[in-house]
């Protein structure tokens, strides 16, 4: 038999283990799969290669109705891939994941999701700060568990603290890109109480730096601009700098 032979031998047979596999009922794979993780679902049904969740619960923040289909074609690429889409509280999101089955690397490309803020801040330890949050996410590359490759946006509406106040204080946005190895988000207002501009910056020792200059805009309410004057004086355009800073 030709090498050629032997390598479509090869190749046919690993193309039926791997549908072999993906017709395994999920129930008895999903759960060995999650084992060790942060992520729990319950009500599985269907195989790997099409399948569904009635819940699943990521760091304690649950989604519902999870729905996946796997898109054969892309095993020809060297590549298990598929969509899945699931409910949020107050919202939903949706993507195409794929894992590279050479370099290891998973991929999510049409990345959509909406969420309410409050139930994703309180089990981060956020309490008493909300908004909508919107997110689109071209692709994203991970290898190793960090971003080699990013391209996306994340909109916060109408977005209140607490300790500021009840009014809300205005429609923000983050870009993300990635500098060197370093994650970045560049974040602005696009309306409100609030003219910002600021980078959010986390390296792969998950340490994060934020900086940026904010500064009140002509509708901003007295409790608002008393609270920035705590950031230090205001240069001559009335902005003020700001840095936080820490390890997650």
């Amino acid at each position: 038999m030709s090498r050629r032979a032997w390598q479509l031998l090869a190749a046919g047979a690993v193309l039926y283990l791997v549908v072999l596999v993906m017709t395994l009922p999920a129930a008895m794979v999903l759960p060995r799969l999650l084992a060790g993780t942060p992520v729990a679902a319950g009500g599985v049904e269907g195989t790997l290669w099409r399948g569904s969740a009635a819940t699943l619960v990521v760091a304690e923040v649950p989604a519902y109705g999870l729905r996946w289909r796997i898109e054969p074609l892309a095993l020809f690429r060297g590549r298990l891939q598929g969509r899945a889409e699931a409910r949020l509280d107050e919202g939903f999101i949706r993507a195409r994941l794929g894992y590279a089955l050479f370099s290891g690397r998973l991929h999510a490309d049409d990345v959509e999701a909406a969420a309410r803020l409050a139930r994703l801040a309180a089990p981060a330890g956020f309490q008493g700060t909300d908004g909508n949050l919107s997110l689109q996410l071209e692709h994203m590359v991970l290898h190793q568990g960090w971003p080699v490759r990013l391209a996306g946006r994340l909109g916060v509406g109408a977005l209140s603290i607490q300790e500021l106040g009840r009014q809300p204080l205005g429609d923000f946005e983050a870009v993300f890109k990635l500098e060197a190895e370093d994650l970045v988000a560049e974040l602005r207002d696009v309306a409100g109480l609030l003219d910002l501009e600021a980078n959010l910056r986390l390296d792969r020792e998950l340490r994060w730096a934020l900086e940026g200059e904010v500064a009140p805009r002509g509708s901003a309410p007295p409790n608002l601009r008393d609270a920035l004057t705590l950031l230090g004086p205001a240069d001559d355009r009335g902005r003020r700098p700001f840095g936080l800073g820490g390890r997650l």
